[in-house]
């Protein structure tokens, strides 16, 4: 079966799994450096550099490696490229599209001139919501596109939901960040049934 055919059978869901030599290869391991310079196979390049600042955003660097260390970018172009749909591409298109628009205007800045400040300000913007708001947001981005009016706000969540959602998923299946996690104990107590008062109050 050809690569194309394999990948088009991944369901785009919680449950789907990692079933080609390629897409383990985009989650296996990537130090430092190693991980900036890629070439897109669907994505501009500057719709590929937003999608690493956005996926930092969203998994930013702490105990834990910042989503592009682990190829988190490579790997969401790669379903765009190879798993998704042609609707599902065109509306994340006019989802960058929009997301261009607005963030020139946050931030009076192009997005290649930007930085990990400027996409954290605008990606607040969009996901520091309140409950109703948020709600609101989830329903509009869970309807099909010929069932509404779209509009830019439906475009651009939809963009920033596919993101954030293959951004989790890949980061969560990569190996990097599961030999990180494997570094420390699972287990960060004893039981110990019986212990006397003297030992309980040292």
């Amino acid at each position: 079966m050809e690569r194309r055919q394999l990948l088009k059978k991944m369901a785009l869901s919680t449950g789907y799994v990692v079933a080609t030599p390629t897409l383990m290869q985009i989650l296996s391991s990537c130090e430092g450096n190693q991980c900036v310079n890629w070439q897109p196979l669907f994505l501009s390049e500057e719709q590929a550099y937003a999608v690493e600042k956005i996926s930092n955003v969203i998994i930013p660097q702490g105990i834990l490696p910042a989503a592009s260390t682990v190829n988190t970018p490579q790997f969401v172009d790669l379903v765009l490229n190879e798993v998704v749909d042609h609707k599902t591409q065109n509306i994340f298109l006019k989802g960058a599209h929009v997301f261009s628009s607005k963030f020139k205007v946050l931030t009076d800045k192009n997005i290649l001139k930007a930085d990990k400040q400027d996409f954290q300000k605008v990606v607040e913007v969009y996901f520091n919501l309140k409950d109703e708001e948020a709600k609101q947001v989830v329903d509009l981005a869970n309807s099909n596109e010929e069932d509404i009016v779209p509009s830019d706000t439906y475009y651009l969540y939809k963009y920033l939901l596919f993101i954030r959602y293959h951004s989790l998923f890949a980061y969560t299946s990569s190996e990097a960040l599961q030999e990180e996690v494997l570094k420390y104990n699972p287990y960060t107590f004893t039981f110990t049934p019986c212990v006397s008062g003297l030992e309980f109050d040292s």
